[in-house]
């Protein structure tokens, strides 16, 4: 009799517990972390993939994931399996059914411990969990990290269940134990709770901490202890739901079940994927998230995440971009002759650009081009982008151009730079006269020749010395025969003698007084000159004419007015200007060696000059010299015997 009482108990046990273990099972998924955006386009993520019994799905390749991005799909570029561990936390809420005692006189609580002492003993040493344990009594024992303490601390923990009361307090510790930062990223978050039956007042509290375990992604595994009576109370269903929606198990044991193994609950969560992807988004605002797994019959995709990216484009700006460009012909006189097309310098100028993201995610550009004047002048579609050659040999006169340049990075967004001036000036070379004099020699003599017969013959026309003869006439006197023969018998046309007076001596100068013959421009003098400090004399071929409301001197032709060949003359090297008074003062240009007037600093602002200063240039030492008599000072005569 009392073996049917055993056989009917146990096939009750059997038909109790098999809807909660069909409960424990969950269907395959996936989960992704919040996206890490900081290098953006490349966005890393973490993905965790399981299986219909719950097992995580392993050895998982590039080509088995595609992520979802705006529902887009994108291929990854990076797949790690990482194993950072679980944080594992052991709730007890004990009360007097713990105390049971088998035939053996072995309580269910020691059955208990005895299951957690063979399960720490077998943890590697390699093991990289962090474990902690809870009471509902108060006692606690926080992140340990390694099996051996977390053991001692469950053998120090001294309490007899019998006098023990249970407390959901202990789950609620435990949340949030494991809610706590963990010591590796990517660790998975598990509770093991293990209660009595309690009255169904507990049921809300439940639902609070089924939110609070979902939001902290905290699996909780439940170990129901007490009679199988108790198995389908309200409060069981409960827990039977909180492990289900938290992803966890849900076991009973009435004293003769086997335990389930705890590794099974924490092997899963102790994997995770570290996956990246190069990112497509192209604008601001809100996006979704989500990875797709295929591996053999396996078909999963995760829910998707949301997450804010704000994405602009490269914004290119200009460095130091020249305000003008002066262009010069460099050849000597001989070679101006024998070419046709003057070679001016510069050929080409290199212009900088620097590349800047608003957003704040530097990446790669494809293109930057720039453009004169609406014009593709250069482009760059490899590195370096930040420097174009500016191409001028079309501009063979001054002029104005605009210039921007466009920026296009990998995402295919652009952005181009204001309009910025930059002045083209062509100096035309001082001997063009002359070379155009050379090149056209023939031409130019005969167009004289000609011009100066056509003067001399209207001279000699208008003076009478050459008298020119009416067309149509046939004899030298202009008359014909007939008109002289009847002219003789006609009285009235007979000629009259005339004694002509005697021409004037100055007939041919009066009327060449007539014309209004150009005079010789005369140049005006300059109103102050710079003459050599080792060649102070008289010879007026060594003074160097100021002429001018502001002139430079320098060794750079093309930026000085007046250039110095000497080493220690910079390129643009002082600047003299003259007031409206006629007096000129001097400044320094920035020049390494600088200027010195009567041997002193040239004032920034710049340094009155009077008739007689000595003005030193670099190494190069001048004297000016003023044109106007009033500017030169007149001798003073003091007696100093008096």
């Amino acid at each position: 009799m009392l073996s049917r009482v055993r056989i009917i108990t146990l096939l009750l046990l059997c038909f109790l517990i098999l809807p909660f273990s069909a409960r424990a099972q969950i269907a395959s998924s996936a989960t992704l972390t919040s996206p890490f955006t900081e290098n953006f386009p490349e966005i890393t993520t973490s993905l965790k993939a399981f299986n219909g019994q719950g097992q995580f799905v392993h050895n998982l390749g590039l080509g088995d994931i595609t992520i979802l991005e705006n529902n887009r799909s994108i291929g990854i570029t990076l797949l790690d399996e990482q194993h950072p561990g679980t944080q594992f936390v052991v709730a007890l809420s004990l009360e007097r059914s713990f105390g049971i005692r088998d035939s053996g006189g072995i309580s269910r609580y020691d059955l208990i411990t005895q299951t957690f002492t063979e399960w720490a003993t077998t943890q590697p040493e390699s093991a990289s969990d962090d474990l902690s344990l809870v009471s509902a009594d108060g006692y606690e024992a926080a992140h340990l990290d390694n099996a051996d303490a977390w053991l001692n601390s469950l053998e120090a923990y001294q309490v007899d269940p019998r006098t023990a009361e249970p407390s959901l307090d202990a789950l609620a510790r435990a949340i949030d134990i494991a809610a706590d930062p963990t010591p590796r990223a990517g660790m998975g978050r598990s509770v093991l709770f293990l209660t009595p039956p309690m009255s169904r007042s507990n049921v809300g509290t439940l639902n609070s901490l089924i939110s609070r375990a979902q939001q902290e992604e905290i699996a909780i595994n439940i170990w129901l202890v007490g009679s199988p009576a108790y198995f389908t109370t309200e409060f069981a269903e409960k827990l039977a739901e909180t492990a289900a929606k938290t992803g966890g198990q849900f076991f009973t044991y009435s004293g003769v079940e086997n335990f389930p193994e705890i590794d099974a609950y924490l092997e899963p969560l102790r994997h995770i994927y570290n996956l990246a992807y190069q990112s497509k988004i192209a604008e601001s605002g809100g996006h979704q998230l989500a990875a797709k797994i295929e591996k053999g019959n396996l078909q999963i995709t995760s829910e998707p995440q949301n997450f804010d990216l704000e994405v602009l484009p490269p914004n290119p700006i200009f460095i130091s971009p020249p305000q003008q460009i002066v262009r010069a012909d460099r050849r000597e006189f001989s070679e101006t002759v024998s070419e046709a097309e003057p070679d001016y310098t510069p050929k080409n100028q290199e212009i900088e650009i620097l590349i800047e993201f608003p957003d704040g995610f530097p990446r790669p550009l494809v293109r930057t081009s720039l453009y004169v004047d609406g014009q593709l002048a250069a482009e760059n579609s490899a590195a370096p982008f930040e420097r174009f050659t500016w191409d001028l040999d079309t501009y063979l006169t001054s002029s104005e151009h605009l210039l921007q340049v466009e920026a296009v990075d990998a995402l295919g967004l652009s952005n181009v730079t204001i309009e910025t001036p930059v002045q083209v000036t062509v100096q035309q070379t001082p001997q063009n006269i002359v070379v155009s004099l050379a090149r056209n020699g023939p031409l130019i003599a005969g167009v004289i020749a000609v011009l100066a017969g056509s003067i001399l013959l209207l001279v000699l026309i208008i003076g009478g010395r050459i008298r020119p003869r009416a067309f149509g006439k046939h004899n030298g006197n202009g008359t014909t025969r007939k008109a002289r023969k009847e002219a003789a018998s006609d009285p009235v046309t007979q000629p009259v003698q005339v004694h002509p007076s005697e021409p004037s001596k100055n007939r041919f100068s009066n009327w060449v007084n007539r014309f209004s013959w150009p005079q010789r421009r005369e140049t005006p003098e300059a109103p102050a000159y710079l003459e050599p400090l080792n060649g102070h004399t008289d010879d007026p071929s060594n003074r160097i004419p100021l002429i001018g409301n502001e002139i430079t001197i320098g060794c750079d032709p093309t930026k000085a007015t007046i250039a110095m060949d000497d080493n220690s003359i910079a390129a643009l090297h002082a600047r003299l200007r003259c007031s409206e008074s006629g007096s000129f003062s001097i400044q320094d240009e920035g020049s390494l060696a600088g200027t010195w007037v009567n041997y002193e600093p040239a004032a920034p602002e710049g340094t009155k000059l009077r008739h007689g200063d000595i003005i030193h240039v670099g190494r190069v030492g001048l004297y000016i010299l003023y044109s106007d008599a009033h500017r030169i000072p007149k001798l003073k005569i003091i007696n100093l015997e008096t």
